[in-house]
């Protein structure tokens, strides 16, 4: 199981932080070390999923935080990448 995490002390002083974009893998989601570290930010409003991988679960979830709107971020289009390389 993963340890459990306390919010670094550049985040646990900004009880103001109302936006944050996040990336994280399912096993942490799992875990509940995700969900725990935001409900410490009670400011917050609005989380941006940069990547998880599985994302429209994980939105479900985080939407029932109280008075936090989930949005998620587009994935990056790699199929024009693979013809330059």
């Amino acid at each position: 199981m993963l340890a459990r995490r306390q919010l670094p002390p550049s985040l646990a002083t900004a009880t103001c932080l109302r936006r944050l974009e996040v990336s994280f893998s399912y096993k942490e989601w799992l875990g509940r070390e995700v969900p725990d570290l935001l409900r410490q930010l009670p400011a917050l409003k609005q989380v941006s999923l940069a990547h998880c991988d599985a994302q429209p679960d994980v939105a479900g979830e985080l939407a029932a935080l109280p008075n936090v709107t989930v949005s998620l971020a587009q994935a990056p289009d790699y199929s024009l990448q693979r013809h330059f390389f």
